[in-house]
């Protein structure tokens, strides 16, 4: 199957300026598909699709499902700033997680490795932010241990 004939690669967002330099970059062409509000386009010869949440895993996951709904995609990719609990990755880099953690469920999901690069490390996910240092360090202990 050509990359022409592939069901897009769905970008996700949880904020309009997460999705704006997508926007910018790729020409992405404001439009709808069965009443979900997208921004369309082509990346390398290939259809993208890309939607915004809005902020938490009960709207991301309501979005997301609204967009699978709509339309086939071959895959989603989430976009976005992310807090961090280290001071070590620079803001830009690509992060591809050997594993996503459900802070609420403590389930671990393992993505399909794409594209070039090494997945590494793993990420946590949770509608809560925190932000005391005892806390940070406790998770991210978790985290880099259970690895």
């Amino acid at each position: 199957m050509s990359t022409s004939e592939k069901p897009p690669i769905a970008f996700i967002c949880a904020m309009p300026m997460e999705l704006t330099p997508l926007v910018e970059k790729l020409e992405l062409q404001k439009t709808e598909i069965d009443g979900v509000k997208v921004h369309r386009g082509t990346l390398d010869g290939r259809q993208v699709v890309a939607i915004v949440t809005g902020m938490g895993t009960k709207l991301a996951t309501q979005a997301t499902e609204r967009l699978l709904d709509a339309t086939p995609v071959d895959r989603v990719v989430v976009v976005g700033i992310t807090g961090a609990v280290e001071n070590e990755t620079p803001i830009g880099t690509l992060v591809l997680p050997e594993a996503v953690v459900d802070s609420a469920t403590g389930t671990e999901y393992r993505p399909d490795p794409m594209g070039g690069g090494e997945p590494h490390r793993k990420v946590w996910t949770g509608d809560l932010l925190p932000t005391e240092p005892d806390v940070l360090a406790d998770l991210c202990a978790k985290l880099v241990a259970t690895l």
